[in-house]
């Protein structure tokens, strides 16, 4: 088998089984973060009814919910680190 047919046949697969998505929601800020208070999705789960549910840390004001909904950060000192949960609808709407 030639070098093109080998790629081909590896490529192939992924291209093959990607997926689609439904919806997609954004957040976070632009503030710049220490190491140590890194914005990220700890945890997503969804219920029977497909809501979806994200537990995220948070660090700095000016956090958002969907790019529009502002956030409030309760830091009592430079080593905090809040938590935020979040519920999205099955559409992709925000609920909480």
């Amino acid at each position: 088998m030639n070098f093109r047919h080998y790629i081909l046949v590896l490529i192939f697969p992924f291209i093959g089984l990607s997926q689609s998505f439904q919806w997609l929601q954004n957040g976070g800020g632009n503030n710049s973060v220490s190491s140590n208070k890194r914005e990220e999705v700890i945890d997503i789960a969804t219920d029977s009814q497909r809501n979806v549910y994200i537990v995220s840390k948070i660090s700095k004001d000016g956090t958002m919910i969907n790019s529009s909904l502002p956030i409030s950060v309760y830091e009592l000192n430079s080593n905090d680190v809040d938590v935020i949960l979040v519920s999205y609808s099955c559409e992709g709407n925000y609920r909480w």
